[in-house]
């Protein structure tokens, strides 16, 4: 009777191990999940600016903030702080490329057609923006900053003069850097 006791105790035992086993090797052989996007957020920066020169200054830093990612940055809010000042928070999602887009608060006052370069290094001539707003500002230097990579240069403002209309004309130069 020890015998036969002795004997389904260790069929048992090797039932029981067998079966573990077989769990554990179809663990292993299953695939693991392949991992899933949650949640996923556009690269931004905000700046904060107290007039005309600094938010240009602030469009520049967000330009060279986008330039990793390709991009060109859009405005996505303005915002009063209350110790004086204004923040202007930027997204980073247009396409980096020198293509013209319709500007919707900045008005172009003066804009030579984008040629591609020639093979005698040109100047690109001077280009000009009259804008009514903070927005209307940083798409301006938008524009002026597309228009000038086709000329394998970067735009520099010059020149910031007020019209009777209450709007402000921008003039802008493009600037080779080597």
């Amino acid at each position: 009777m020890a015998q036969l006791n002795n004997f389904i105790a260790r069929r048992g035992f090797n039932t029981v191990l067998l079966l573990a086993t077989a769990a554990s090797l179809a663990a292993c052989t299953t695939r693991p999940r392949e991992p899933e996007a949650i949640s996923s957020t556009k690269p931004t920066i905000t700046y904060s600016y107290t007039d005309d020169r600094s938010l240009m200054e602030a469009t520049r830093k967000a330009e060279a903030y986008c330039g990793p990612y390709n991009t060109w940055p859009r405005t996505d809010s303005f915002y009063n702080r209350p110790e004086g000042g204004r923040n202007v928070t930027f997204v980073c999602d247009q396409p980096r490329t020198a293509a013209l887009v319709q500007p919707q608060s900045a008005v172009i006052v003066s804009q030579p057609p984008i040629v591609a370069p020639a093979a005698v290094p040109m100047t690109p001539a001077a280009v000009s923006y009259s804008y009514r707003d903070d927005r209307g500002l940083v798409e301006a230097n938008n524009l002026a900053a597309r228009y000038c990579m086709g000329y394998s240069a970067q735009a520099r403002s010059t020149l910031v003069q007020s019209n009777v209309d209450g709007s402000k004309t921008i003039t802008f130069d493009c600037v080779r850097t080597m």
